[in-house]
């Protein structure tokens, strides 16, 4: 297996290591808040209060 791509995460910062490898994750949570609050204006817009009447 090659090492070339691989961090040895128990040397240096602590602190470092850990927002690198969370980085992504807070990414993705970025685009899916982004993605829910424009869900909920679309939703909000076009179904409007008759949303619960049939």
């Amino acid at each position: 297996m090659s090492t070339k791509n691989m961090t040895d995460m128990t040397v240096g910062s602590p602190i470092q290591h850990i927002f690198r490898f969370a980085w992504p994750l807070l990414i993705g949570n970025l685009f899916q808040q982004l993605y829910n609050m424009v869900d909920s204006l679309i939703v909000g817009r076009f179904v409007g209060a008759n949303a619960w009447q049939q």
